[in-house]
């Protein structure tokens, strides 16, 4: 069953990260056999499936419409992008700004319930743009709430700056943020880490002339360059209607024997650390040290809070916060 190879590669010295390399060309043989198959969608996707398509036939709707569920206990907002070129209105009637992205279309989505849905009606493109507080120059990214300043040379990050609060939120005297850090280390397959001095970072590797996209729902700047005989591509995003930045990194370095981060240094005092674990919130001390999705750091009157989806590693030593994006063995 599929289920069977899924929980075999939960085995706790594969996601621990402590075996040799064919360990792990099995485990991804594993999962790719049940990507063919599909087997796996029979049970948890399928039931899914039949569930939200049971409710949806009982909602009400005028014409071709999309309905988004929240699943959680709490009102959200967010960003969904969907296949395709088209628009939505809400219940009311009421345009719901969209951007394209590649092939996707984004939509900002507002005030889903807790635990219960919200139907918006598909329409086609070409409707009225709305004003927008998106600002996008070569070095700078800025919306109602934060100024983002850019070291245009590497596409390190010199300023975060909050408006409402009148506050900087880095100290980029030693460090930029969203910057790339690799260090060498001799670690073993058992977890220790054995770092050395030699260390890189993107200041210093020039990048390419900024990519900028600007738009009624984000406005970005897109950083591309070369780092120790690899590349990088680091993009910075902010949203008219949401107050968050979103940090998109990929990373293509043929390196073993590193330790591979990506720092911001914050600028909070007196602050203490509090990361997300299962079914749990626990206070941590400086150190590197693993969480599920977000790392917080709160100072005495504000605080900031590093959410990723990709890798559950982070370090905090001082006023530097990282996330430790790759770990290679010799």
């Amino acid at each position: 069953m599929a289920w069977d190879d899924v929980i075999f590669n939960s085995f706790h010295d594969i996601m621990g990260g402590s075996h040799t390399d064919d360990v792990y060309r099995e485990a991804m043989r594993r999962y790719g056999k049940i990507k063919e198959t599909g087997r796996i969608n029979d049970t948890a996707k399928l039931t899914l499936e039949n569930s939200l398509g049971k409710l949806t036939k009982r909602i009400s709707t005028e014409k071709e419409a999309l309905v988004l569920f929240n699943p959680l206990s709490w009102q959200r907002d967010g960003i969904y992008e969907a296949k395709g070129n088209f628009g939505l209105k809400d219940e009311k009637g009421n345009y719901i700004p969209s951007q394209r992205k590649g092939n996707k279309t984004v939509f900002p989505l507002k005030n889903i319930p807790s635990l219960g849905y919200k139907t918006y009606y598909i329409e086609k493109m070409g409707l009225k743009s709305k004003k927008t507080e998106l600002k996008a120059e070569e070095d700078k990214l800025e919306n109602r709430w934060f100024r983002i300043q850019f070291d245009k040379s590497c596409g390190g990050i010199k300023s975060i700056y909050d408006k409402e609060m009148e506050k900087e939120f880095l100290d980029t005297s030693k460090y930029l943020g969203n910057e790339i850090i690799c260090q060498a280390h001799d670690g073993d397959l058992e977890g220790m880490l054995h770092l050395k001095n030699d260390i890189w970072r993107i200041r210093g590797h020039k990048c390419f002339s900024p990519e900028i996209e600007i738009g009624e729902v984000f406005a970005s700047i897109k950083s591309k360059g070369s780092f120790r005989g690899g590349e990088r591509e680091q993009t910075v995003i902010l949203y008219n209607d949401l107050k968050r930045i979103d940090f998109e990194s990929k990373i293509n370095l043929k390196k073993s024997g590193i330790l591979l981060k990506i720092r911001f240094p914050f600028s909070l005092k007196n602050f203490k650390i509090y990361c997300e674990t299962p079914y749990a919130v626990v206070e941590r001390d400086e150190e590197h040290f693993v969480a599920q999705n977000w790392v917080s750091c709160q100072g005495e009157d504000c605080g900031l809070a590093l959410i990723n989806t990709g890798n559950p590693g982070y370090w905090i030593e001082g006023n530097n916060l990282d996330l430790v994006t790759l770990w290679g063995l010799k």
